[in-house]
């Protein structure tokens, strides 16, 4: 059986049967009008779209007339979809267009499905023998028809050449063309996008790239491009630091092969620019390079604390980066940055070597690090940091650092002088002073003669308050160190600070000549001088002896 007299499962009476036909027409009918719409509206927007192609490569069209045509496009295929796609998709075809269309395929119908109709709308006034009749006749001529092919497709076949050769035009001229058929397409969509040229510079760098386009100031940029299509002679950047009303301009160095970008590098940007590259008969659309601040220390404090032997009252606060403090001190910096910093490390000036464990970030405010060190000698640092987003300050602010040396003790005899004769049956009185800048723990006497202990030595300080000052007087009686006439006495001071976790030393030496005993009443004149002596003690003598210090080591 025909398709046409199929029966979907059922067995159809005459009226179902005619029924179930015009509704297959009808539903061919919508299909194949929609279907022709769609295919015209691409095949005319193809069209106008290679039209434009055309005139932008031979003209380069403005932006107001790729607009006005984009607008007049829009306009236009809206309508047209409106009218032809939209609509007839809403509505049903009428069932006598339907069978008009069924019975313009074979003239033996002689008006038979639509006499059917027509009577079908007025049953109660015909007879049923008579109206049976007709629809026999109808039903028999439908068994003739291929429904299938009764919807003229005529149009839809035109419509459908018309895009295939508008398709084969695109393709046959963008073999033929050297200029970028995509970027003139871009164009007529409103694409920022350059006319296309027979040079072509494409992959710029920065250009659009986020990351590259922003950099820190004083930083280096590169810039780069491939060259497509036509070889130019030479490349130029052209770049304005004042938002485009002047251009400056600089070459770029060609790459080695054909195919190697094009380069270029500017040295130390500090401002924000606009720029663009031409070469041959290309230009690119503009561009702009933003320059951020560059990561930096914007202010740093210190908490100095100070060796414990000192005595220190508590960490001593100063502002400011240049460290001046005692050797041994632990420095807190405190740096405050204009970036968010997520590490940093305090660098030796010098060496760049880092001073100390790392900086950390603080918990409270991201904008503050806090790293420590312990001073040692004098010289620089400086703060080396990360921000959040992985750049590190480009040139750091160098700080001193001067180290305060803990001196060493002073000490000396006033009396006597350091080499004096006396008998070997006088005194002798020491008036001994010394002091240092912190505290003294020792201060020894020692009494020798050829490098043999006349008595043993004493510490005035054992168990004693480590005081900053010493003095004292020791009289020595020359007839009790069985002093012989002709020989030497030697004795020397011996003082040690309490600096940690090694002391200083320093020593005052002196030097008795012993004579021939003298009668007893100038023993007695000697003796008298002596005990006054030893009953005034020197004075305090804070300033620092006139005199060169023996620093030599103890005698042997």
């Amino acid at each position: 059986m025909a398709s046409g007299t199929q029966t979907y499962g059922k067995l159809l009476n005459y009226e179902e049967y005619i029924d179930h036909q015009l509704r297959l027409t009808r539903s061919r009918i919508k299909m194949t009008d929609v279907i022709t719409a769609g295919v015209t509206l691409v095949a005319a927007a193809l069209g106008v779209l290679f039209f434009e192609v055309v005139l932008d490569h031979l003209f380069g069209l403005p932006l107001v007339v790729r607009q006005l045509i984009l607008l007049a496009g829009l306009g236009a295929g809206g309508w047209y979809a409106v009218s032809r796609l939209v609509l007839p998709l809403a509505r049903s075809v009428n069932a006598l267009y339907a069978a008009k269309t069924i019975e313009e395929t074979d003239p033996s119908f002689k008006n038979s499905l639509i006499n059917y109709l027509e009577l079908r709308r007025h049953r109660g006034e015909v007879s049923k023998s008579f109206l049976a009749a007709i629809e026999a006749r109808a039903v028999g001529d439908l068994t003739k028809v291929e429904i299938d092919t009764v919807v003229n497709q005529r149009h839809l076949i035109q419509a459908v050449y018309a895009l295939a050769a508008l398709v084969v035009l695109f393709c046959l001229y963008a073999v033929s063309t050297p200029k970028s058929i995509l970027d003139s397409a871009r164009r007529a969509l409103l694409a920022d996008v350059v006319r296309p040229t027979n040079t072509r510079l494409v992959n710029i760098k920065p250009g659009d790239d986020r990351e590259k386009s922003k950099v820190v100031s004083g930083e280096a940029v590169e810039f780069s491009a491939e060259v497509q299509g036509a070889r130019p002679s030479r490349v130029v950047l052209h770049y304005s630091i004042d938002g485009g009303k002047f251009f400056a301009t600089t070459d770029l160095k060609r790459g080695r092969k054909d195919y190697e970008p094009w380069k270029v590098e500017m040295p130390n940007v500090r401002q924000s620019m606009v720029y663009y590259l031409t070469g041959g008969d290309a230009e690119s659309r503009k561009y702009r390079l933003e320059v951020l601040p560059a990561p930096m220390v914007v202010s740093v404090a210190q908490d100095l604390e100070f060796p414990a032997y000192t005595k220190p009252a508590g960490p001593v606060h100063v502002d400011g980066g240049n460290v001046d403090a005692l050797e041994g001190t632990l420095v807190t910096i405190r740096a405050r940055t204009n970036q968010a910093a997520r590490s940093g490390s305090l660098r030796d000036g010098k060496t760049k070597e880092i001073l100390g464990p790392p900086m950390t970030v603080s918990e409270s405010n991201p904008y503050e690090l806090i790293g420590q060190f312990r001073v040692k000698e004098s010289g620089t640092y400086f703060i080396d940091f990360l921000t959040t987003s992985g750049r590190r300050n480009p040139e750091p602010a160098i700080y001193d650092i001067h180290a305060q040396k803990d001196l060493v003790p002073e000490v000396k005899f006033v009396r006597p002088e350091p080499s004096i004769r006396r008998p070997a049956n006088a005194a002798v009185a020491l008036q001994m002073v010394a002091s240092d800048d912190f505290g003294l723990k020792e201060a020894t006497l020692t009494v020798r003669r050829d490098g043999k202990d006349l008595r043993p030595p004493v510490n005035y300080l054992e168990k004693k308050p480590q005081d900053r000052k010493f003095r004292h007087v020791e009289v020595l009686d020359l007839a009790a160190l069985k002093a012989e006439p002709g020989t030497t006495i030697q004795y020397e001071l011996a003082v040690r600070d309490n600096k940690e976790p090694q002391s200083n030393r320093a020593s005052a030496r002196g030097e008795i000549i012993i004579t021939e005993p003298v009668s007893e009443k100038e023993r007695q004149q000697f003796q008298q001088e002596a005990q006054q002596a030893e009953k005034q003690p020197p004075p305090d003598d804070p300033e620092r002896a006139s005199e060169p210090r023996d620093d030599e080591p103890p005698m042997p």
